[in-house]
């Protein structure tokens, strides 16, 4: 496991829970399944079921939720996903002062499975459109043209725009939503 190790999710199930919208998914790193992961949506924590939950546990570092330092007992895989997320903290994955501090696994996870739906929908959304930013615009809007992206359309955008286009999310839709993902699509 290194510091380079790239965690996705697979074979999502949404559902709505008691209090909260649940889900459960399965983890990957580098492609590799390591776990099954459910939150039931009555908002407690979210469960891992670690593929290595029968190795040698191994004792991290950690800090507890309200960011004193502690020791954590877990498996190998679990341990190397602890290591992955050791100090992103609440701001960073938000981009709000609201929430600080460090996150856990389950919020980890959380914004996996937010950031795959997000692709998926703008992934629709640039099937028959062409989305895009000028320098300047808000940076959770996108501006649209009503027909699927091609050469000439770019053309057309690059024509009107020139140096001001900052970005046609159609070329590169997987940019677009890493971490700090818009929210909501402005359509104009």
């Amino acid at each position: 496991m290194s510091s380079k190790s790239k965690y996705t999710v697979k074979a999502i199930k949404s559902f709505m829970g008691m209090d909260c919208p649940g889900f459960n998914a399965t983890l990957c790193m580098d492609g590799k399944k390591i776990a099954e992961v459910i939150n039931d949506g009555s908002g407690g924590e979210t469960r891992f079921n670690w593929e290595d939950r029968k190795a040698l546990k191994v004792t991290i570092p950690w800090v507890d939720w309200k960011g004193n330092p502690t020791m954590a007992c877990c498996t190998p895989e679990e341990a190397g996903l602890m290591e992955h997320i050791r100090g992103m903290r609440w701001e960073d994955l938000s981009g709000s002062q609201d929430l600080t501090g460090q996150i856990n696994p389950g919020v980890f996870v959380e914004n996996l499975i937010n950031d795959f739906k997000e692709q998926s929908r703008f992934r629709r959304f640039c099937r028959t459109s062409t989305l895009f930013r000028i320098k300047g615009d808000k940076p959770d809007e996108w501006r649209t043209i009503e027909q699927a992206f091609t050469p000439q359309i770019k053309a057309l955008i690059v024509g009107k725009y020139g140096n001001q286009v900052e970005s046609i999310m159609n070329e590169n839709v997987h940019a677009a939503t890493l971490w700090k993902c818009p929210h909501q699509v402005a359509l104009c």
